[in-house]
């Protein structure tokens, strides 16, 4: 049976080993193969074999790439070529950075499977522990509001044509297309989840690119738009927004650690990186690129670069929709099974009418959140932008260091003068991006609703 270090009150280690505690993981429904008896500790560990870093690597890009390829356009039409390129990269590269400093955390805490239960080992603190987890749902809610938004989107873009729907209304059958997916509580295909999940993807960016090319080709860009190096008319509100795009973009930092809890062994999460990031940087440049050339400054989302009425427009809509079903269906899970841990923990595992209904009260809870968040804020690039500015900076690269300084400190160990030059910049810089970013995003918000309401037709 395997061992983990056991942390007393005053936050060092323990001379002596415990047995590992039997407590629900917040995403092993993901991964188990089948229902699991709480408190089958054995069955667990040989269920979770076969987690490989190759597999984490295309879950985050399944679960990282969606809602980003949406925003990225958007990005650079705000920021021009240099900045938007420059960004991508440093971010991609910070986040791999911190995800590093993050799994750190979590090999001197084996206990802990997520961002509140690191919290908890860390800092032995409710307080912060309460603080982290509340934020932690609030982001993921946003998320799946995100996801719904998109869905929706694409739906309207399917069957707009035939059947005329006001937004709210579309949000609604995205809705109920969603609710036979609360009754999955074990993915036992979500290798194949993930791979259909990519491959969807990589369809939508060689579409996208293909009618892009052939528009380009035959001089058919939209009149009046152009391209910057750097935006001549970037004020302060698009600067941030697009900062908001990009910090959103590279979003995975949040659930990373569930899924380096799932895997055999833990040692061999950052080799999920030599996948992940290379493929993320090489999508989100294609569409940015070919976003940015074809539309100019008017650049927004991806479901907005083909114009309505042409086939491929229709094409695009169906795999984002397919796409979108899938990695709301894997979000999903996780986050209910969260939910059902910290509401009714003893039967998170078993099988039977009880535990599945209430496994589906508490999937109910995410999508009747999320379609309050869509419905209130019915405009994707303000979801996101609000997102990457409030919640992001916070749990996807503030958090990280956090836990490093505190982990250190516990360990006794001591950090390098250049490390601590360095988290201060981000920690500011961060901080910055939160407070100015958030300012900017509620003013758009303001902005919007002083013109439309929700529920609106």
């Amino acid at each position: 049976m395997r061992k983990v270090d056991q942390w007393n009150a005053g936050g060092s280690p323990s001379d002596e080993q415990d047995e590992f505690v039997s407590r629900p993981n917040l995403s092993s429904g993901v991964m188990y193969e089948e229902p699991v008896a709480a408190g089958d500790v054995e069955s667990i560990g040989v269920i979770k074999a076969g987690a490989s870093w190759v597999s984490v690597g295309l879950l985050q890009i399944s679960d990282i790439l969606g809602v980003g390829l949406l925003a990225m356009g958007g990005a650079f039409a705000s920021l021009g070529w240099i900045l938007g390129f420059v960004l991508s990269i440093l971010f991609a590269g910070m986040c791999v950075y911190l995800a590093i400093l993050q799994w750190q955390c979590q090999l001197a805490y084996p206990n802990a499977y997520s961002q509140r239960t690191l919290t908890r080992e860390v800092f032995q603190n409710r307080g912060a522990t309460a603080f982290v987890g509340i934020t932690l749902y609030l982001l993921l809610f946003v998320v799946c509001a995100s996801y719904l938004l998109a869905l929706q989107q694409s739906l309207s873009g399917i069957f707009g044509d035939i059947v005329h729907l006001c937004q709210y209304q579309w949000t609604l059958v995205s809705c109920a297309i969603l609710v036979p997916t609360l009754f999955l509580r074990n993915l036992s295909a979500l290798k194949y989840l993930v791979k259909l999940a990519c491959f969807l993807l990589v369809a939508v960016v060689i579409m996208v690119v293909a009618f892009v090319g052939v528009q380009l080709a035959n001089h058919n860009d939209v009149a009046g738009t152009g391209t910057d190096s750097i935006s001549p008319t970037m004020s302060m509100t698009s600067f941030f927004g697009g900062l908001s795009n990009i910090c959103f973009a590279f979003c995975g930092l949040p659930v990373f650690l569930e899924m380096s809890a799932e895997m055999a062994d833990r040692n061999d999460f950052p080799k999920s990186f030599r996948i992940s990031v290379p493929i993320e940087l090489v999508l989100f440049f294609l569409v940015s690129v070919s976003s940015y050339l074809y539309q100019g400054k008017d650049a927004s989302s991806l479901l907005d670069t083909i114009p309505k009425g042409k086939a491929m427009y229709v094409a695009v809509n169906v795999f984002l929709f397919l796409y979108m079903i899938v990695a709301y269906t894997i979000k999903g899970i996780i986050i209910s099974r969260a939910l059902h841990i910290e509401i009714w923990p003893t039967t998170v595992d078993e099988s039977g009418l009880r535990p599945t209904l209430q496994h589906v009260f508490c999937g109910t809870i995410l999508l009747v959140s999320a379609f309050i968040t869509a419905t209130a804020i019915p405009v994707f690039n303000l979801v996101i932008q609000f997102c990457g500015a409030l919640f992001i900076p916070l749990l996807a690269y503030q958090f990280p260091i956090v836990m490093a300084f505190k982990t250190r400190r516990n360990l006794g160990q001591t950090t390098k003068l250049y490390e601590l030059v360095l988290w201060t910049f981000i920690m500011a810089f961060f901080l910055m991006l939160e407070i100015i970013g958030t300012w900017m995003n509620i003013k758009s918000l303001s902005t919007y609703f002083s013109n439309n309401k929700p529920f609106q037709c």
